[in-house]
């Protein structure tokens, strides 16, 4: 599953959504995604989804938002 902005954020969601339900991602790919929720929904999206690719561009300011102290995380790379 890919996305790119807001639609990086969407298809984070929906892969963890997906692969609770039963359903097979094998792969996550994420471009200029927004934080998408909190340290442990980082962790769990992780956990279950290794491979995951999140790309960003320093200047872009969608993967700065919403902050991370409002406790916001990335997934991690």
């Amino acid at each position: 599953m890919t996305g790119a902005s807001l639609g990086a954020a969407l298809a984070t969601i929906a892969a963890i959504e997906i692969h609770t339900n039963g359903g097979k991602i094998s792969e996550l790919h994420t471009w200029g995604s927004p934080r998408v929720g909190n340290s442990y929904f980082a962790q769990f999206v992780k956990t279950r989804l290794p491979n995951t690719l999140r790309v960003v561009h320093n200047r872009d300011i969608v993967p700065h938002v919403p902050l991370i102290s409002q406790d916001y995380h990335h997934l991690p790379y």
